[in-house]
């Protein structure tokens, strides 16, 4: 009975050494975009639901949207989406120039995609997001 006492604990130990979360707190998102883009928040998949994405924001107006230019990228912590608790999908909410009755087209952007992250995929990405069309 001791003889098996050894096995039956280690196999339990590295099962549950192996199916524990990884604990993220940055996220790395790249623009992968033949132009620049705006992130405007990123959020839980449910809060996003909640979310009016506003398909023309005035930047003159809405001063806390992240610039990132094409191939550039920004880290982002974890902290910042919105209501994220470990192992959540969530959502980035991604505008751009291209308002076409704007008089000043570089302070009017539009939604130009939501974009959804699974946690299994931002794994195995080692934390980075590449974002495109």
């Amino acid at each position: 009975m001791k003889k098996l006492f050894l096995p039956i604990l280690l196999s339990t130990f590295l099962f549950i050494s192996c199916c524990q979360p990884i604990e993220i707190e940055d996220i790395e998102i790249l623009n992968k975009f033949e132009e620049p883009i705006f992130i405007s928040g990123l959020y839980e998949i449910e809060s996003s639901n909640l979310i009016d994405p506003m398909p023309v924001i005035n930047l003159d107006e809405n001063k806390n949207m992240v610039r990132l230019e094409p191939n550039e990228s920004q880290l982002f912590s974890t902290k910042e989406i919105v209501e994220y608790y470990p192992q959540a999908d969530f959502r980035i909410f991604i505008y751009a120039f291209g308002v076409l009755e704007a008089e000043d087209p570089t302070k009017l952007v539009q939604l130009t995609s939501i974009f959804t992250v699974k946690n299994d995929e931002l794994v195995r990405n080692n934390l980075r997001i590449p974002v495109s069309k």
